[in-house]
C-alpha cells in the first residue's frame, strides 16, 4: 500500500538492459489505471470536439487567410494532448481545391494504452533489494514530485518570491515554504483521510473561522463559526476543539 492508500501489486523481473544485469518490479496500480482511464475518456471526447470544429472552418468562403494543408496538420496536432497523438491517424489533402482532413481513433494502438495503464516497469542494479524496497522508493519519488507541484501552485504556497533579490532573502523564503508543506502534510497525517488532498485540506482550513463575540456579559466568548459537514469532521480530527481560548 502506498502513501495515498492505495494496493500496489508488484511481479519480480530480471533482464540484461543496457548492458547491464538489473533487477526489477512490473508495478501494478489499480487507482492509478482507473484515474488515467477516466482522463482518457475525457480528453478523448474533447479532443474530438476541438477537431469538429476544425471541419466546421474548412473550405468557409469570405474574406480571411485560407486553411493551407500545412496549417491545418498543425492544428490537428495542437488539438491532441502529446501523451495521446500517437493513437491517432490523420492526413490532410487538397482535392478539386478544397481542403479535405481525415481523422480517426486507431482502435488497436488504444487497447494497447489501455491494456498499459497503471502498469509500470521499474529496474535497478541494486540487486539486494526486494521488490517491495524497489516500489516503495519509487513511489517515494512520486510524492517528492507531487510536493514539488504544489509549491508551484499560486494559490497555495507560492515559491516563486515577490521582491526578493538577495540570496539569503531568497534562501529562507524556500525554507518558509518548505516548511509549509511539511506542516500541510503532518496535516494530513492527523486527519488521516486517503482522499483528501493539500488542496482541499488548504480549503477546510480556510472555512475555519474563530470569532470574539460580546453579548453583554462579564467577558467576551471565543466562538467557532459554522462548518460544513466534512470541515467539521476536518475540524474534529484535527482535535483544535482544544485550542479555543477559554
Amino acid at each position: 500500500m502506498n502513501a495515498g492508500g492505495n494496493i500496489i501489486k508488484a511481479h519480480p523481473v530480471t533482464g540484461n538492459w543496457y548492458e547491464n544485469d538489473f533487477v526489477g518490479v512490473i508495478k501494478y496500480n489499480d487507482a492509478s489505471r482507473r484515474k488515467k482511464m477516466a482522463d482518457w475518456n475525457w480528453n478523448k471526447e474533447k479532443i474530438f470536439t476541438k477537431i469538429d470544429d476544425i471541419r466546421s472552418k474548412l473550405n468557409r468562403k469570405g474574406k480571411g487567410r485560407k486553411i493551407t494543408p500545412k496549417g491545418l496538420t498543425n492544428r490537428v496536432v495542437d488539438a491532441i494532448l502529446k501523451q495521446y497523438r500517437g493513437l491517432f491517424d490523420y492526413s490532410t489533402a487538397m482535392d478539386d481545391g478544397f481542403l479535405k482532413l481525415e481523422f480517426k481513433l486507431n482502435t488497436a494502438r488504444e487497447m494497447d494504452y489501455i491494456k498499459a495503464l497503471g502498469k509500470a516497469v521499474i529496474f535497478t542494479d541494486m540487486a539486494d533489494l526486494t521488490p517491495r524496497q524497489i516500489v516503495e522508493t519509487y513511489d517515494a519519488r512520486s510524492q517528492i514530485e507531487t510536493d514539488i507541484k504544489w509549491l508551484k501552485n499560486r494559490m497555495l504556497i507560492s515559491f516563486m518570491p515577490k521582491h526578493v533579490w538577495k540570496d539569503v532573502k531568497i534562501r529562507a523564503h524556500v525554507f518558509l515554504c518548505v516548511v509549509g508543506l511539511l506542516l500541510y502534510n503532518y496535516l494530513l497525517y492527523l486527519v488521516d483521510e486517503p482522499d483528501l488532498s493539500i488542496e482541499r485540506l488548504a480549503g477546510h482550513l480556510d472555512q475555519m473561522r474563530l470569532g470574539l463575540v460580546y453579548c453583554g456579559g462579564a467577558n467576551a466568548e471565543f466562538v467557532i463559526e459554522d462548518m460544513n459537514r466534512e470541515t467539521a469532521e476536518v475540524f474534529s480530527r484535527m482535535r483544535l476543539g482544544g485550542s479555543i481560548p477559554m
